[in-house]
């Protein structure tokens, strides 16, 4: 559900729609890895990380204030999630790093934690996160003032 979306769609269907990509980035840059196509994955895995910063930023600096002013978060969710985030973000330095090294098999590894904890993280937001927000977010368009209002958006 990053700040750039176009307002055009509900809330939930930006944040599916950011899942979708967020996958198929990552199966792109596993593809172009096992055709031995570094440079290629390496890009590919550079809009990755910066898809995924800009979720972990939007997410940290207004989802979960938001989740948490309007449920109280009586079962610390909020805190689960920030763990996800920090989870997600050494596994993109470990992803990283495989590449760098074109070690392809420390890569291999740490892409399949990566979208297995990706999996998990997703299935949070949209079984909990985004039910506790869903009152205030019901269309990309409240989604995009939320991001104007906190100087996300230009």
């Amino acid at each position: 559900m990053t700040s750039n979306q176009q307002p055009t769609e509900s809330f939930e269907q930006l944040c599916r729609h950011e899942r979708q990509l967020l996958d198929e980035i990552l199966a792109d840059v596993e593809f172009l890895s096992l055709r031995e196509s570094y440079l290629q994955a390496a890009s590919r895995f550079g809009e990755l990380r910066h898809l995924l910063e800009e979720h972990i930023l939007t997410e940290e600096r207004l989802v979960l204030p938001l989740f948490i002013e309007r449920t109280g978060d009586p079962h610390q969710l909020a805190d689960r999630i920030r763990n996800e985030h920090n989870a997600l973000a050494d596994l993109v330095e470990l992803v990283a790093a495989a590449i760098s090294r074109w070690d392809r098999t420390a890569f291999i590894d740490r892409v399949a934690d990566l979208r297995a904890a990706l999996k998990v993280h997703h299935e949070d937001e949209e079984a909990q996160l985004h039910p506790g927000v869903a009152d205030v977010l019901k269309t990309a368009a409240d989604w995009r003032l939320l991001c104007l209002t906190a100087g996300l958006l230009r």
